[in-house]
């Protein structure tokens, strides 16, 4: 499946490779998975009187797209996301976005632009997780996680780490931040003619 190379982007210290395909929607499928979990409801009586725990319960909606693309030359690409909810039908003709950054061999789906009606859908939690492997020196955010709580319980002993660590923690998410924009504001494409 060829993917071409949209852009090259450096965030925090490492580059982040931008690649997309363009391509008509062949076909365009939509699941929707509810999660539901709940909790409580326990108590007790004694001698005529109780009380009993209040039940909660949560539900989770998660949207799954199937999309079908084919290109100018005929090459086909299947897109399975997960929370983008793209509004899409055969003959739209789509761009979809994904970045891979230095050091790793696979990426996220970011970004889905349907030029046919002119709306670009992205998935932020795919943004997050691409601007933190970049932003991360680490590069494994469970050690990075990790690293941080194992200075926070340092600066227990010596008070004056704490602004170093505090300041890191904003830093990282800063970058984070800043690294999202820059990734979005790489993510234009002018125009694509139909076919």
């Amino acid at each position: 499946m060829p993917a071409e190379v949209h852009s090259k982007i450096q965030i925090g210290s490492k580059s982040l490779t931008i690649y997309k395909f363009t391509g008509k929607v062949a076909e365009a499928q939509k699941h929707l998975e509810t999660k539901v979990s709940g909790g409580g409801g326990g108590g007790g009586t004694y001698r005529g009187t109780g009380a009993s725990a209040p039940v909660s319960v949560t539900s989770t909606t998660i949207t799954h797209d199937n999309i079908f693309l084919i290109d100018k030359e005929g090459n086909e690409r299947a897109l399975q996301l997960q929370d983008f909810n793209i509004a899409c039908r055969p003959t739209n003709i789509i761009t979809a976005l994904w970045g891979i950054p230095e050091g790793k061999e696979t990426g996220s789906y970011y970004a889905i632009i349907n030029h046919t009606t002119q709306t670009t859908f992205f998935n932020n939690p795919a943004l997050n997780r691409i601007a933190s492997s970049c932003v991360n020196p680490i590069g494994n955010k469970y050690l990075g996680c990790l690293s941080i709580i194992v200075l926070i319980i340092i600066c227990f002993k010596y008070p004056g780490l704490f602004i170093l660590v505090l300041g890191y923690v904003v830093y990282f998410f800063v970058s984070v931040k800043k690294g999202k924009a820059k990734i979005k504001s790489n993510s234009k494409i002018t125009s694509v003619e139909s076919w």
